[in-house]
This record gives C-alpha cells, structure tokens and sequence, in this order.
C-alpha cells in the first residue's frame, strides 16, 4: 500500500515564478489559488500531501459490485455531501482495498487540490505518479498545478483576474455555492501589494477549445486578450509607480 510520504519540500521562490511565468500571471494570483484550495500549506501535519477524498467521485468511478461494497462501507455514494472528516486519509486506505486507482482519482491532493482523475493534464502517466511526486514537495505540486491551468485554458483569467471565469472552470458551476470567486479576490488583494508578487508575465494565453473550459459568460477569446494586455500594462506600470514612490521615499 502506497505510504504518503516523501521529502515533504516546502515550496520556493523559484517554483512560484517559474508557474508564474509559465501561466502569465503575477505570483499574486498562484498565492490566491492554493491559499483559497489548501490554506496555503501542500502538507498535513503528519507531513503527507493534503488530500480530500470525494465518496460521490468514487461512485462514479465504480461499478458493480465494487460500488456496491464502497457503498456499504460509506465511502461511495451518487450525489456531493457536505459532511467531510477531519481527515480524509482512513476513508482512502478503505478505499485503496477495493480499487486503487478509482480511490485516488476519487481524491483532491495538495496545493491545487488537482482530483486525482486529472492527473494526465496536471502532467502524469496514471494517479500513482501524480501523488508520488506530490509526497516529494511543493514545487512539484506547483508545477503540476501550472500544467494543469493551461491545459484548461484557464491562465487567461489569472492574468485578468477574472476571478469568476476561472472558478468556473478550476471548481465547476457551482463554484459560487462556496464563494470561489470572492474567496479568489480576497486572497488575490492579500498578495498583490507584496514586492516578491511581481514578475513580468508570457504573452496571455489562449482559452481552450476543450469542452472542460468555461462556458456561458466567459469572455471570447479576442476579448480576453485585449484585457489579458490591458491588465499586464496597468500592472505594470503599477508596479513601476510603487518602486518609484518608494525610492522617493529614501
């Protein structure tokens, strides 16, 4: 059985800016993302990756009388409930003993809380390598979770902050049930002021085709990249008025 440990690296400086980069947003709205998904922390305090087991994802990952034991065992059920454990990690070992791959595809793991099922855009072969390198620290996790937004198409709303649209597409249509949005903006403001929040952002990504990206209201594509350059100069030149201000200051 898989063990959940592994070096347990915090993340750095670097593994911020290179997802950064790669998304083509600030460092701000990377910090938004996993404190508002993992409160800003890839491990537990038993130094295994946060994970969150999802009895209605594990239902639809079964059949038979796979799903039948898992539902005798409390661990499978056909719609969400509210109701998670302090810990999620019994109810995965349960899990792991009628079929390993359905329960970690059932389960959201570290920093980006990525379900174990969207490990081959997060940049994985099959789950088991996904959360073996999530065991090994936060920058991998990082990284997987910058694969994982452009695979999606949703970098273009990180750059513009279009906070809605990218809650849309990361946690699904009901994202405002839980104020995604707002939680994303809010954490977005806490980290904006900072100095390390800064980095010069790629050109502004395209939105995806995929049937998985947002829809409805999302802005279309050429609309989005004009915002994407619009938000990449205000913040800059932002950015450039704050540095100025505080050398005036000396």
């Amino acid at each position: 059985m898989l063990a959940f440990t592994g070096a347990a690296r915090p993340r750095s400086a670097g593994a911020l800016r290179a997802a950064a980069e790669q998304l083509g947003c600030d460092i701000a709205a990377i910090e938004a993302v996993i404190d508002v998904e993992a409160a800003g922390f890839g491990f537990d305090h038993a130094g295994r990756p946060k994970m969150l087991f999802e009895p209605h994802i594990f239902w639809q990952n079964l059949s038979g009388a796979e799903r039948d034991a898992a539902a005798q065992e409390d661990l499978a059920y056909p719609a969400w409930k509210p109701d998670y454990p302090p810990d999620s990690y019994p109810r995965l070992y349960k899990a792991l003993q009628i079929n390993e791959d359905a329960a970690l595809n059932s389960c959201s793991w570290g920093l980006p809380q990525i379900l174990g099922e969207n490990h081959m855009p997060a940049g994985y072969t099959t789950p088991q390598t996904m959360v073996a390198a999530f065991c090994d620290g936060e920058d991998e996790q990082i990284a997987a979770m910058a694969r994982f937004i452009c695979a999606k198409g949703l970098n273009v709303y990180l750059q513009t902050q279009n906070w809605a649209a990218f809650a849309r597409g990361y946690n699904g249509p009901a994202y405002a049930r839980n104020a995604y949005d707002q939680k994303l903006a809010a954490a977005y403001a806490r980290h904006a002021g900072n100095a390390d929040s800064d980095v010069t952002p790629a050109a502004p990504g395209p939105v995806a085709s995929s049937p998985t990206a947002p829809t409805g209201n999302a802005p279309s594509a050429l609309q989005s990249l004009i915002a994407a350059v619009l938000a990449i100069v205000i913040r800059t030149l932002g950015q450039a008025f704050m540095r100025w201000l505080r050398s005036s200051k000396r």
